[in-house]
């Protein structure tokens, strides 16, 4: 008489682990610039003339947290945009802030705070589209935490990205 098979034994299958869902900032503070307003989502948007893919910006006093872009505390860039000048002026004194400033940013009540480690204007207006898209890589996405706002200056004509890189403080 042959020996019974052993019935195999069902091998439970670990659950795949649930995503956290995203939580977008909520707030922008800057202390040294006055600046407390809130953050909202943006999502990309066709710009009629240039055919471009741009963010959206607020028309009102609020920043706008590009929506696929990482969220704070995690590891990618972190943008934020905003006018200076027309709908809101959100970032009008953007261009007062300095290296080593503190960034306080708000996912509901929780605080993640930041460092200004650099600030630059670059130039965009009468340049090329290759210069756009050069200038346009401080958006793109990061191995490491940082939060990049930007803007335009000057204040009466817009020629310039104004660009804010921070770090976690």
């Amino acid at each position: 008489i042959p020996s019974p098979t052993p019935r195999p034994t069902a091998t439970p299958i670990p659950p795949t682990p649930t995503p956290e869902p995203i939580k977008p900032p909520t707030r922008i503070v800057i202390p040294s610039i006055r600046l407390d307003a809130p953050v909202e989502s943006v999502g990309l948007v066709k710009e009629p003339k240039t055919g471009f893919w741009t963010y959206a910006i607020p028309n009102y006093k609020a920043a706008g947290w590009h929506n696929d872009t990482a969220p704070l505390g995690k590891r990618g860039n972190t943008v934020l945009n905003g006018h200076n000048n027309i709908e809101g002026r959100v970032f009008l004194d953007l261009v007062d802030i300095k290296k080593g400033d503190l960034i306080a940013m708000y996912e509901g009540s929780k605080l993640f705070n930041y460092v200004v480690q650099d600030v630059l204007f670059l130039l965009e207006a009468g340049q090329p589209d290759s210069v756009r898209i050069k200038n346009g890589a401080y958006i793109q996405p990061t191995d490491d935490v940082r939060l990049t706002i930007v803007s335009c200056w000057p204040r009466n004509n817009n020629t310039h990205r104004l660009i804010v890189i921070a770090k976690p403080a």
